[in-house]
């Protein structure tokens, strides 16, 4: 009997999809949830065996970049990264009457492409490595695994003491020595879910590009004397 082309990639995909280990741990029984330009990505913290506490995304699965690895692009819904950034450029830029910004998020910073679990896309994954079968396994079996889901109002409020609305509110009648930023999700949002993963050691900061800061940190608020700590106090007691 011929064996087809199509027939043996099929049969070769299915043994590589059944090799990878899917016993993995997670740090926190939370996952957290971020909205952008009407996505949600979830976010999840993996206990790994090589790199210790590991941020994992659910893609949306929308961008360009799945021409970079087609496999994975079509294939896998999450993905590591190390924490939401700013772009430097935002954080040094004065607006025309003279203030600094306490801007929000800008990107989700990715598994960088020199990194040992890279492909060399500095998105997707090594086939077979720690990552990728961390991947894999939230991709096949997420809803096997028990999560409290905390959704981004929740988060914030906590956080912050506030609700949308007050916060909004905030980068209206600014009363501070800067200005806050409009978006809500992308500065408080982003700046909760960074606390969390710093409080797990899950905030890379060796991932970042020379270009990027991670929204709420020391180098984020350098111009606005603020970090997360005391930039999380200025807000509750306004």
């Amino acid at each position: 009997m011929r064996i087809t082309e199509k027939t043996l990639r099929g049969i070769i995909r299915k043994n590589l999809n059944e090799s990878f280990d899917s016993n993995i741990e997670f740090a926190s029984n939370k996952i957290f949830s971020y909205s952008d330009k009407n996505v949600n990505r979830d976010v999840v913290i993996v206990k790994t065996k090589n790199y210790g506490n590991v941020a994992f995304y659910k893609r949306s699965g929308r961008g360009n970049s799945n021409s970079l690895n087609v496999y994975q692009g079509n294939n896998l819904q999450w993905l590591p990264f190390g924490g939401f950034s700013t772009e430097l450029y935002n954080v040094e830029n004065k607006t025309s009457k003279g203030l600094y910004t306490a801007w929000g998020a800008d990107w989700l910073c990715k598994l960088p492409d020199g990194h040992l679990e890279s492909d060399g896309t500095g998105k997707f994954l090594k086939r077979f490595g720690e990552f990728y079968n961390i991947s894999m396994t939230l991709t096949k079996n997420f809803d096997n695994f028990s999560f409290e889901k905390v959704s981004s109002d929740l988060l914030v409020k906590k956080f912050f003491g506030k609700n949308r609305e007050d916060l909004r509110n905030l980068s209206i009648d600014n009363s501070f020595k800067f200005k806050i930023f409009y978006d809500t999700e992308r500065l408080y949002t982003a700046i909760a879910i960074n606390l969390c993963l710093l409080s797990k050691g899950a905030l890379k900061e060796r991932w970042l590009p020379i270009d990027y800061v991670y929204t709420g940190s020391e180098n984020w608020g350098k111009n606005i004397l603020h970090d997360f700590s005391s930039f999380r106090k200025l807000i509750q007691n306004s």
